[in-house]
């Protein structure tokens, strides 16, 4: 740039600092650097940026770029403003969105943790029971008689009160004995009895029967593992309650449709109640009964059973006073069990049980100490020694209300 040129920008500069021109007499006077100088107190002297027009043009465009460039740092450019208000909304909607979805899981996540309701219990009907032996000596003694009398036991909807004993004293020993499946015996051993010697032997007993509610959403229940005890045990085989090939083919055909064991057994419940016609006849083998397409409330019974077992859903026989019916086991989430009673001869139920009888034991295969063999129902039980052998009468009978 000419010298001429460099002064005509300086005195623009101090014209616009001070609203004066600088004298002509000074230029020729006056450095390039003094007079750079003077424009640079004179600007900082009056507080404004003036100093820019004493630049080259050059400087003064980078220092106004660079101007620019600080500004565009803190402000967006108008369509990236737009943009990032469009994007906001729809974030905004994501996140309410996903919190929503959050929220169901964990409502749902709580549902499922809540623990399922089995069956209910109502309506308790008290009555009072009498039961024992009458021994009476033959014409010879008799030794070592051993007396067993199945006693009725506690259960969720049963509880029972022993009022009274009338056991003679001198006649030996006498105890409580429990068997697998909460199966209770009166255990009595008599070294020695005389020739016509009579002994009674009483129990008498309060019983409190509860009505029984079906679960009021069953569809939660699930199969229980069959590697668990309580599985294992009503898994198997029993006295006359046996699983085959038929067997498994009906009940997988049965089931194919069903969406919840509830369901299933459910179907198993109602094939067996459609299809087995109940007549009056002892016990028989639940191949049998399918075979033939007939049973007593029994084989009836006991057919459902073996069909249960066959689905891997474990179930048993439950003895009343005077007939008998089925409970089969389902599990909830933790693994809790839930026995679920329901009848199949007389009058149908399914899940309850509206007119309570007192329950005289439960399970179908118990092993008795003096039998070989395991028993379908633990009866009273009497055994001795000698040329003469008493007689021994049982008895279980309702007391009327004093």
């Amino acid at each position: 740039m000419r010298a001429i040129d460099l002064r005509r920008k300086i005195n623009q500069s101090v014209v616009a600092l001070v609203g004066c021109e600088m004298p002509k007499r000074i230029y020729p006077r006056i450095s390039f650097i003094s007079a750079l100088t003077l424009v640079c107190v004179l600007s900082v002297w009056c507080g404004c940026p003036s100093f820019a027009f004493a630049l080259p043009q050059s400087n003064q465009k980078s220092a106004e770029k660079n101007e620019a460039d600080e500004k565009s740092k803190g402000e967006k450019p108008e369509g990236e403003k737009s943009e990032a208000k469009k994007v906001e909304p729809e974030n905004r909607q994501s996140e309410k969105s996903e919190e929503k979805k959050k929220s169901k899981r964990n409502k749902k996540s709580d549902e499922e943790s809540k623990p399922v309701k089995g069956i209910s219990f109502s309506n308790p009907v008290e009555s009072k029971w009498q039961i024992g032996a009458v021994i009476v000596g033959g014409a010879g003694s008799a030794q070592n008689m051993i007396l067993t009398i199945p006693v009725p036991n506690d259960w969720p909807e049963q509880t029972v009160t022993v009022m009274e004993e009338k056991i003679p004293r001198d006649i030996g020993n006498a105890e409580y004995r429990d068997l697998r499946s909460g199966v209770r015996q009166l255990v009595i051993s008599i070294p020695k009895i005389r020739a016509n010697q009579k002994i009674p032997i009483a129990i008498t007993i309060l019983v409190s029967s509860k009505q029984i509610t079906a679960p009021p959403d069953p569809t939660k229940f699930i199969k229980p593992k069959s590697k668990s005890q309580a599985a294992k045990e009503y898994l198997g085989i029993s006295p006359q309650i046996k699983v085959n090939a038929k067997i498994r083919k009906l009940v997988k055909q049965i089931t194919l449709d069903k969406s919840n064991p509830w369901e299933e057994v459910k179907a198993i419940y109602d094939w067996v109640g459609d299809n087995i016609t109940e007549i009056k006849e002892p016990a028989k083998d639940s191949a049998i009964v399918l075979k033939s397409k007939e049973g007593g409330n029994e084989s009836m019974t006991g057919l459902f059973i073996a069909m249960c077992r066959a689905h891997k859903i474990p179930a048993r026989m439950v003895w009343v006073q005077g007939t008998q019916y089925a409970e089969f086991m389902l599990t909830d989430a933790e693994e809790n069990a839930h026995w679920i009673p329901c009848s199949l001869g007389g009058f149908r139920e399914f899940g309850s049980v509206t007119e309570p009888r007192i329950i005289l034991q439960k399970g179908d295969s118990i092993r008795v100490p003096e039998k070989k063999r395991n028993q379908k129902f633990v009866a009273e039980f009497a055994t001795c020694q000698g040329n003469v052998k008493p007689r021994v009468q049982f008895f279980r009978r309702v007391l009327a209300d004093e």
